[in-house]
């Protein structure tokens, strides 16, 4: 499921992006509410990763610019240990032996997350700008 290797640039921030996708994918049976939280989760997380990859070569960063780094490289580590919690409480379908199932569907466990990712997202976004080349300045 990992997929995505740790580096020095993005942390966790790749393997977790790749687990959320494993997540949507047709082995498990999620509930509606904790299927929109992943696929926002994803999304937001992406393009942090994207982000903090286009600014790994810049060799000076501002004392804001570590700390947001940092904030994004906690929430993915948050996140990971989130869905690995998770998925331990999933269980095997009694129709077919691929297939988990999340048996507990009142709330979705990654309800909490929405927020935090959604903010650390849209700082990166302001703090690192794009031109129309598609490169960060």
């Amino acid at each position: 499921m990992e997929g995505a290797p740790v580096t020095a640039a993005t942390g966790a921030l790749g393997p977790v992006v790749a687990k959320l996708g494993a997540l949507l994918g047709r082995q498990y049976k999620l509930g509606r509410r904790t299927r929109k939280d992943l696929r926002f989760i994803k999304s937001k997380l992406k393009s942090v990763h994207s982000i903090l990859w286009a600014i790994w070569g810049k060799e000076i960063l501002d004392a804001e610019s570590k700390d947001l780094k940092k904030e994004a490289l906690d929430l993915a580590d948050d996140v990971h240990d989130a869905i690995d919690d998770f998925i331990l409480t999933l269980e095997g379908s009694r129709r077919s032996k691929r297939l988990m199932v999340q048996t507990k569907i009142k709330a979705s466990p990654f309800q909490d997350f929405r927020a935090r990712v959604d903010e650390v997202s849209v700082r990166c976004r302001n703090k690192w700008k794009w031109d129309k080349n598609k490169r960060c300045v």
